[in-house]
């Protein structure tokens, strides 16, 4: 059973997108400390090839969308370079089959990137990522009747790009696409 479910969780790549509502403090294209919370939503593509249902042949009902939220902060070393560190739950991914089989993949990790800034203006700027991501995923499953869990982590490359408009010095927006693989 383990080795089934591990196999399916290769497969899994996760977007990010739309983590807006982010409070930055202190990055207006300055040198200096910023913190940040984002909200948004998290999609998965789901490899269900390795995934094996007791309950016999059918359609696989996948559910690839979920909540994700991000908590993050960094340093600017200046207007054009920057590292930044933080904690993302990517929500969870459920896998349906006829009867009683379920599986649920629920992604948690921790990123470090290196970030690169294009300021447009005062207010605006354009960035990208490139960074690392330690991942947890933790697997549930009912599978005839039977449930369990499994654990597994890695590290994984992400990748990310973005935009950015600061209100004041202390506080401005994001919305931003991320990629791990």
């Amino acid at each position: 059973m383990k080795q089934q479910c591990r196999s399916s969780l290769k497969g899994i790549v996760v977007l990010v997108a739309g983590l807006a509502l982010t409070t930055v403090t202190g990055i207006t294209h300055a040198e200096g400390w910023y913190v940040g919370i984002g909200a948004g939503q998290a999609t998965s593509d789901a490899d269900t090839d390795g995934i094996t249902f007791l309950s016999g042949p059918g359609p696989i009902s996948v559910d690839e969308t979920d909540s994700s939220f991000k908590v993050f902060g960094g340093y600017q070393f200046n207007k054009y370079f920057g590292v930044e560190v933080g904690y993302i739950d990517m929500g969870e991914t459920s896998a349906t089959a006829p009867g009683t089989d379920t599986y649920k993949f629920a992604l948690t990790g921790f990123e470090v990137a290196a970030m690169g800034t294009w300021p447009i203006s005062d207010k605006f700027s354009l960035f990208g990522k490139l960074g690392l991501v330690s991942w947890n995923s933790d697997v549930t499953f009912n599978v005839a009747g039977i449930g369990g869990s499994v654990s597994e982590d890695g590290t994984d490359a992400m990748v990310g790009a973005g935009a950015q408009y600061n209100f004041t010095k202390n506080n401005g927006v994001r919305e931003e696409v991320e990629a791990f693989d």
